[in-house]
């Protein structure tokens, strides 16, 4: 049995207030954190918190930069 995740919705993760976790580098606008939310809420269960976007935008820059490298 296939259940679909849970999702806010968009206009929630919008209007919430992000406050970006000290030593995020610049780079890491509200902006980009909130639409990370919107993409990949879909993708989780859980709701996701402002790290978890930050975390994935980091692993996505880390991977960025070593394919850039190859």
């Amino acid at each position: 049995m296939t259940r679909k995740p849970k999702q806010p919705n968009s206009a929630t993760v919008l209007a919430e207030a992000v406050v970006i976790p000290p030593g995020t580098p610049e780079w890491i606008t509200v902006e980009l954190i909130r639409l990370t939310l919107k993409v990949w809420q879909k993708h989780y269960k859980e709701p996701l918190s402002v790290q978890d976007a930050v975390t994935l935008l980091l692993n996505a820059g880390r991977l960025f930069g070593v394919l850039a490298r190859e």
